[in-house]
């Protein structure tokens, strides 16, 4: 008798101890945030229309490093977009610090980065005919 009751308690010790890992396992689970490893957790982000900056212009969306999460062009207008990771046009190195050129025949859709930059988040119109509309996240 005494056998059958330590095997009950050795087992409900084993179950109590596999449910206890279970259960902290669960609780230290973190959310992907997207294909970066990133420290901030949520998106920002803003639209674009012919009057967003107008004209050949640069706008700094983020100063230091983040994450560019998407870009979604719902209609062109002949015009481009520039994204850099830079927080003037006095960049020197194009090639390095460029993150996407949209040209004026990019054709409407979600495109999906989830690359980060270091220096900033750099937005650039490249164009006087002014801006496509477009959405551009962040974080």
């Amino acid at each position: 008798m005494q056998n059958v009751l330590n095997k009950t308690l050795t087992l409900f010790v084993i179950i109590g101890f596999m449910a206890l890992t279970l259960f902290l396992i669960i609780q230290n689970a973190q959310k992907a945030a997207g294909s970066v490893d990133y420290e901030f957790s949520g998106y920002q982000a803003t639209t674009t229309d012919a009057n967003w900056v107008g004209g050949t212009s640069a706008k700094v969306l983020k100063t230091g490093g983040g994450v560019v999460g998407s870009v979604v062009v719902t209609l062109g207008s002949g015009a481009g977009l520039e994204l850099y990771d830079a927080t003037t046009t006095n960049h020197v190195n194009t090639a390095t610090t460029t993150i996407a050129i949209f040209n004026s025949t990019t054709p409407a859709g979600t495109y999906t980065f989830d690359v980060t930059f270091t220096k900033g988040l750099l937005v650039v119109t490249p164009t006087t005919v002014g801006v496509a509309s477009t959405t551009i996240t962040w974080k």
